[in-house]
């Protein structure tokens, strides 16, 4: 698996369709990565009609509510009292796993829904 830092592109439709094409910078940097990949693979003694590539998956979709874009920094909606505490806030993708990023936003958010209930 090769995993990469992309560049902002894409949307989200009305219905809820993620659309998320590779930019020309992104699709040489997956090109690049896939020739070390495979490099690493035969010198680790692959036999290299062995090795294939599979198609392109996209993981951890982030930065479609942006904070500072589409929320405010207590990472509240224009709704009041809509907050959005996941993936879709990061400014941009983060090129590794998500989930300590979102566990450290959620534990910074909790302290102030707790004092904003009404």
């Amino acid at each position: 698996m090769i995993k990469l830092k992309d560049e902002i592109s894409g949307g989200v439709s009305r219905e809820g369709r993620i659309s998320k094409g590779l930019t020309a910078a992104d699709q040489k940097k997956q090109e690049q990565a896939q020739n070390i990949a495979k490099d690493i693979l035969n010198r680790a003694g692959c036999e290299p009609d062995t090795v294939f590539v599979t198609p392109l998956r996209g993981t951890h979709p982030s930065g479609t509510v942006r904070i500072d874009t589409m929320l405010s920094r207590d990472l509240e909606t224009e709704i009041d009292h809509l907050y959005v505490c996941d993936a879709s806030v990061f400014p941009e993708a983060l090129g590794r796993p998500t989930v300590l990023t979102i566990i450290s936003l959620a534990k910074r958010l909790a302290p102030h829904l707790i004092n904003t209930v009404e």
